[in-house]
């Protein structure tokens, strides 16, 4: 066998080594990506939401379902961007999941939105190692604005 014919036999014993894992680390950081842009549009849409509650007046009757409407509308706003069932997995059909909660005696108003992560990528599950990419359960954004 000649010295070149080895050397290629080499170079494809590493490619096949090495292409698992650099498609692997490929795909996490793809993953990553898009969970840390999902995670700053939901920090954004309830900062947002909280502070769109300071333009409701709290001379109007029912204030608080005021306020509830108001941030919940901010954050289908925001987040309108999102496909639909994303959408629905961090506002639910109507905002539902939209959490708001006022606390008139202190004066705030505290948004929280959680988006369920469960089955958004396919996950590999490999022996030795685990779940690649490792992925969070939930993804958690809260704001608290003065009203």
């Amino acid at each position: 066998m000649s010295v070149r014919r080895r050397i290629a036999g080499a170079a494809a014993v590493e490619f096949a080594l090495i292409l698992p894992v650099f498609l692997m680390m490929m795909y996490s950081m793809v993953v990553y990506a898009y969970i840390f842009i999902l995670q700053e549009s939901m920090t954004f849409a309830a900062q947002a939401s909280a502070e769109a509650t300071v333009k409701v007046s709290p001379v109007q009757a029912d204030y608080e379902a005021a306020l509830v409407s108001v941030a919940k509308s901010t954050a289908t706003q925001v987040l309108g961007y999102l496909p639909l069932d994303q959408q629905n997995r961090v506002l639910g059909e109507s905002a539902e999941k939209v959490t708001v909660t006022p606390d008139t005696v202190n004066g705030t108003v505290q948004v929280q939105l959680t988006f369920d992560f469960a089955g958004l990528f396919p996950v590999l599950s490999l022996p030795l190692v685990g779940d690649v990419p490792p992925m969070p359960a939930t993804l958690t954004a809260s704001a608290v604005a003065g009203i």
